[in-house]
């Protein structure tokens, strides 16, 4: 069954935005022509764009879990302030 799951994205990035905040975007992957040396887009391969992003600490424990259906979610400093206390401190996405 580990076949048939989607493949996890690619090229994630990170920025920073006034006020903390942490703009995180990425680049879906597909099995179905995706192998294109310049395509303008990844073609969407499964029956919708769904993503489940954690954010986790330095021992791997997940802090926060969330879902969302575009390639991109904002980290707010208040949340990230919250997760993490005080700054700074190491996580993983």
């Amino acid at each position: 069954m580990r076949a048939r799951l989607p493949w996890s994205p690619a090229h994630l990035r990170g920025r920073w935005l006034e006020g903390g905040d942490l703009a995180l975007t990425w680049m879906r992957r597909a099995r179905i022509g995706g192998d294109d040396w310049e395509p303008p887009e990844i073609p969407l391969d499964e029956p919708v764009e769904s993503y489940r992003v954690e954010v986790l600490d330095a021992s791997g424990a997940v802090l926060r879990s969330t879902v969302v259906a575009m390639p991109g979610w904002t980290y707010a400093a208040a949340d990230r302030l919250a997760d993490l206390g005080t700054e700074p401190h190491e996580f993983a996405v």
